[in-house]
């Protein structure tokens, strides 16, 4: 399957297994094949015809893949001597995923076009966020009712709700209980 020699060898030495969803069953793996599409659909629409550097996609998508296993998986507490809430990265790296530093070399360009891009670039993932938060809102919304009885849309006491902060970055608003 594998032709790359050093890259075969890598997943034998590492104990790297593939594990394939049933072809023609969409349904197996229909949580993260529903993520990925919310993903795509996002970034087409938000880069749409942008004209960015290689450099500047590989960075926004490295931060955009930051905010998406960063997210909450499980209740955060008010108290701050609990733990953090775990995210997807807490499995992938044992802790919550920040955005990468600036690199240190800078492309010779103006000090005006590095800011326009850098703010080109702030704006561009802003964007990819305000659009997934609301697909993925929406189909763990629509996920939800479908196995929800129809007699019941209401909040109750222990439901688990993100709460929106105006002023604190997305990737940290709190996890509530009800």
């Amino acid at each position: 399957m594998v032709k790359d020699e050093n890259v075969s060898r890598f997943i034998v030495n590492n104990g790297i297994t593939w594990k394939f969803i049933v072809e023609g069953a969409p349904w197996w793996g229909g949580f993260w094949e529903r993520l990925v599409r919310s993903v795509k659909t996002c970034l087409k629409r938000i880069l749409g015809k942008s004209s960015l550097t290689y450099e500047e996609l590989y960075t926004v998508l490295v931060e955009i893949e930051a905010v998406i296993n960063s997210r909450p998986i499980t209740y955060m507490y008010s108290n701050v001597n609990e733990p953090d809430p775990l995210s997807p990265s807490h499995f992938l790296t044992g802790s919550k995923l920040t955005v990468l530093p600036s690199p240190n070399t800078v492309p010779k360009s103006s000090k005006c076009d590095l800011i326009k891009r850098w703010k080109n670039r702030l704006l561009l993932l802003d964007h990819f966020w305000k659009r997934f938060y609301k697909e993925y809102l929406f189909e763990l919304r629509s996920a939800m009712f479908s196995k929800i009885p129809k007699n019941s849309g209401q909040f109750k006491i222990n439901d688990v709700v993100l709460i929106k902060e105006d002023n604190i970055k997305r990737c940290n608003w709190k996890l509530g209980r009800i």
